[in-house]
């Protein structure tokens, strides 16, 4: 009998120690932030902490307290912000283009890549990858991948930021990825 309720515990033990794990959302769990400004929401990356403070949701992989001075990102940080340029009319063809090369010239992007991407709702888009060289030093080169995509007469985008080198690049991608595919208009 001792040993039935040794194995009992030990198994009860086990279901909560096991259910108290970390572990990831399936989009029904998943939080949906949404922007009333602009009328859209976005579902939060995983594991990522979100900055609501501005027009448009922010996201980094770090708490805001290892965020180095003058916003620097810290070694291994990422941080993924949200982008809305609204025209009030129909866009022209080439102005998703022009846009996207606007906000990498703000950024005094170098190296730009540009290629055409499948948008959420399958509506086109545009990928757009430059390097932001450090403003003084010492300072890391970062490298900026910018997915730009059109609803509703307005431009949006999810632009990625870390520092060029990181062994975590194509993680941090595939969250970008994942954000503009869970974005929704309201």
């Amino acid at each position: 009998m001792p040993i039935t309720r040794f194995l009992s515990g030990l198994l009860i033990a086990s279901v909560v120690w096991a259910a108290a794990q970390p572990r990831g959302k399936s989009d029904a769990q998943a939080e949906r932030i949404v922007n009333k400004k602009y009328a859209f929401s976005v579902i939060r990356p995983d594991r990522w902490y979100v900055f609501l403070g501005g027009d448009v949701p922010g996201f980094y992989n770090f708490p805001a307290e290892k965020m180095l001075p003058q916003g620097q990102l810290p070694p291994g940080g990422a941080a993924l912000q949200m982008h809305v340029s609204a025209a009030g009319r129909p866009f022209e063809a080439g102005e998703l283009s022009r846009w996207a090369e606007s906000v990498a010239a703000a950024r005094h992007g170098a190296n730009a890549k540009q290629q055409s991407i499948d948008g959420p709702e399958s509506q086109q888009g545009l990928k757009l990858t430059f390097d932001q060289l450090p403003l003084g030093v010492p300072g890391d080169t970062l490298l900026t991948v910018l997915l730009a995509w059109q609803a509703r007469g307005t431009i949006f985008g999810a632009e990625l930021t870390y520092i060029k080198g990181d062994p975590h690049a194509e993680q941090y991608e595939r969250v970008l990825i994942e954000l503009m595919r869970s974005f929704r208009p309201q």
